[in-house]
């Protein structure tokens, strides 16, 4: 299915475009070459600070992207392992039909929220991990061999739930954000001032101010991951 953008995003992305060129087209001009020369070197040092910013925001949302995937993954490794385990043996039967309830009730925590909730899913996990180690006495090699890997794939994804738990709470500080805002502001203002009462200087001037604004916007975005939080 074909991702779309939502109509709220249409709306606020268009607010910023027509607003940020509104504003450029009715401020005083003040023009003066030092100013001109100042927001250049403003917006280039802004540039750079976005540009880090945002790298560190995708490599989070990436990294917390690849741990759910690896949760995934390996609680169906998991079901598919007791499951073969459950069906090896009269007597380990009764422990799977009770870990695949416990599965079920763990997925359908999720059910109608979102990504915040996420830390209290955690009494949950801790019983379906627990039961995984209640099992009956395993005798024959084979089995071993199947409990060994079921006990593996438990621990990883426990550790990939650590990792989602951590990278979930590494969002920008409150100080990051103040500073990223002052600089948008720095690069707003010295833009202001270094345009001139032409029409091209106020465009460019335009595209100055609406790319700081995209910019903060789309930071805002990734670091706050809006778009996934139901999804995920």
């Amino acid at each position: 299915m074909r991702n779309t953008v939502p109509i709220s995003t249409i709306i606020r992305l268009s607010a910023i475009t027509v607003g940020g060129t509104l504003f450029a087209l009715i401020i005083p001009a003040g023009y003066d070459p030092l100013f001109r020369s100042l927001d250049v070197a403003v917006a280039l040092f802004g540039g750079v600070i976005f540009a880090t910013l945002i790298s560190h925001a995708l490599e989070r949302r990436r990294r917390l992207l690849e741990s759910v995937r690896t949760e995934l993954n390996k609680l169906r490794r998991l079901y598919h392992l007791s499951k073969t385990l459950g069906e090896d043996a009269v007597k380990y039967r009764g422990w799977f039909t009770e870990l695949h309830g416990l599965m079920y009730g763990y997925h359908m925590m999720f059910s109608g929220k979102n990504f915040d909730s996420y830390d209290n899913f955690n009494p949950e996990f801790r019983k379906l991990s627990y039961h995984v180690y209640q099992i009956p006495s395993v005798d024959t090699p084979k089995d071993q061999a199947l409990y060994a890997d079921i006990l593996s794939t438990t621990a990883v994804v426990a550790e990939a739930r650590q990792r989602i738990n951590e990278l979930w709470d590494e969002r920008f500080s409150t100080y990051i954000w103040v500073s990223v805002l002052l600089m948008a502001a720095a690069i707003i203002v010295a833009a202001a001032l270094g345009t001139a009462d032409t029409l091209d200087s106020r465009l460019a001037a335009a595209a100055v101010i609406v790319s700081v604004l995209l910019t903060v916007d789309l930071l805002w975005k990734i670091d706050s991951m809006r778009s996934e939080r139901k999804s995920l």
